[in-house]
């Protein structure tokens, strides 16, 4: 249900009520004015009652010079048509009470204003003999606004007008919402449901909301993430179909030769070669599954924890330092005292022997191999690397993609998921991975935030 009629509902529900509590207001002060003749009234009838024409008059000059008058009073007393006293009424508006009703009270423009006036019925005071008085007119009233309605009537201006500015900053604030917030999170449900289906294209950032751009960012950080996994499954289901192909083929090719009449050494040469093609064959789907592993978990953190990833590397170190002085190869270990990252530990320790691996297999006897991480401000970079080989230029990109080998390493068995895995974890993790362009050594780095609270597990 669309949200504007509610909001329009509201506007209109606040203005009605805002209506009646000034309604409420203007006659409860417009009452004030009211009673305040009606007690006038009744005064100059209390009078009558206690004495004579002279004695109303006193009365009435004494109420007028009190502190407790009002200004714009009213007060007329007439005894056959003479006035006695006109406080406040012009004797030249006297034919306006012609044909008025007494004992109501009318809104008369007089001379000096606009005034509420009662012209006093005597008979309907039980307190006097009204045929004593039947010769004697008396007026009581009100100019209006009286300065309590002036007062009154420039606090519901200010009020409303203050009721305007807030409905303008309302509507004004809304506006502001709809165009930074609710238009551009509207687009981004455009987009989720384009990418739901199957159309990965990256959301242009046009917010100048910081909330919203962040929310972009993640969400382009996301479809690349499911972009790059649609493209390693389609890339992991090529290289099984090609690396496969192979060795399955040379199975194949073995098992026709047994078939045929051989001697007893060419049957166990055959043997060796099946054998060897079925541990080719494992050899890639233990890579694969583990690649496919890595990859569909990539949105799993639930095994994160703080990590020293220098003692990782120390005892990483520690357990390949045998069998690459074995190899006629020398190990250099640098790193840190202590660099905490948050990270998937058996992940990491995977990634780190996979670079060791490499190493081990690609670097020439007589070569140096190192094991660097330091601190870079906030980061920490790691590095993997020996001597006596590179990487090709124009290989250096393709390094990291499954089923990839250099054109100088076809002699060494290998099935080229080493790296591509290497980058799946890093990718889980937010690290960025590259390989240091040189000409005398391969150097693979890492590079990720550390963590700067807690205590390494």
């Amino acid at each position: 249900m669309s949200r504007r009629p509610i909001i329009a509902a509201l506007a209109i529900m606040a203005v009605a009520a805002a209506a009646a509590a000034s309604v409420w207001y203007w006659d409860g002060v417009r009452g004030q004015t009211i009673s305040a003749i009606e007690r006038d009234a009744e005064d100059l009838v209390n009078a009558l009652r206690w004495g004579d024409i002279v004695y109303v008059r006193h009365e009435v000059q004494r109420k007028l010079a009190s502190e407790t008058s009002v200004p714009g009073t009213i007060i007329a007393v007439s005894l056959a048509g003479v006035d006695i006293v006109a406080a406040g009424w012009p004797p030249a508006d006297a034919e306006q009470l012609d044909g008025v009703a007494r004992g109501r009270l009318h809104h008369l423009s007089l001379s000096n204003g606009p005034a509420l006036v009662l012209p006093v019925e005597l008979t309907a005071y039980s307190s006097i003999d009204a045929s004593a008085f039947s010769d004697v007119d008396l007026i009581v009233g009100r100019y209006v606004p009286t300065p309590a309605e002036q007062a009154a009537r420039t606090a519901l201006m200010l009020g409303w007008l203050g009721y305007a500015v807030c409905m303008l900053g309302v509507l004004g604030t809304y506006a502001w919402f709809h165009r930074r917030y609710v238009r551009e999170l509207a687009r981004i449900n455009t987009h989720l449901t384009q990418v739901g289906r199957g159309h990965l294209h990256v959301l242009q950032e046009t917010s100048s909301a910081p909330e919203v751009a962040s929310l972009v960012c993640h969400l382009n950080t996301m479809v690349g993430e499911i972009r790059d996994l649609m493209i390693g499954l389609r890339d992991q289901a090529d290289l099984v179909a090609h690396e496969l192909g192979t060795p399955l083929t040379r199975l194949k090719i073995s098992v026709d030769e047994l078939r045929k009449p051989l001697s007893a050494d060419n049957d166990s040469g055959q043997i060796e070669k099946i054998q060897e093609n079925i541990s080719d064959i494992l050899r890639l789907f233990y890579g694969v599954y583990e690649l496919s592993r890595t990859r569909s978990d990539c949105f799993d953190f639930s095994q994160f924890q703080v990590t020293d990833i220098c003692r990782e590397l120390r005892m990483l170190a520690e357990d390949y330092s045998e069998l690459i002085e074995c190899s006629n190869r020398n190990l250099k270990v640098d790193v840190d005292d202590q660099i905490l990252v948050f990270c998937e530990r058996p992940l990491v320790r995977r990634l780190f022997e996979n670079l060791l691996d490499n190493v081990h297999k690609y670097a020439p006897e007589g070569s140096s191999i190192s094991i660097l991480v330091w601190r870079q401000d906030s980061r920490f970079v790691a590095s993997v690397a020996n001597t006596g080989s590179h990487f090709p230029k124009d290989f250096q990109e393709a390094a990291f993609f499954a089923g990839q080998r250099a054109r100088l390493a076809e002699h060494v068995p290998g099935l080229g998921l080493g790296l591509n895995l290497v980058r799946a974890v890093a990718a889980k993790h937010g690290w960025r991975v590259w390989i240091e362009p040189s000409r005398d050594r391969a150097d693979v780095r890492i590079s990720g935030n550390a963590h700067e609270e807690g205590i390494a597990s």
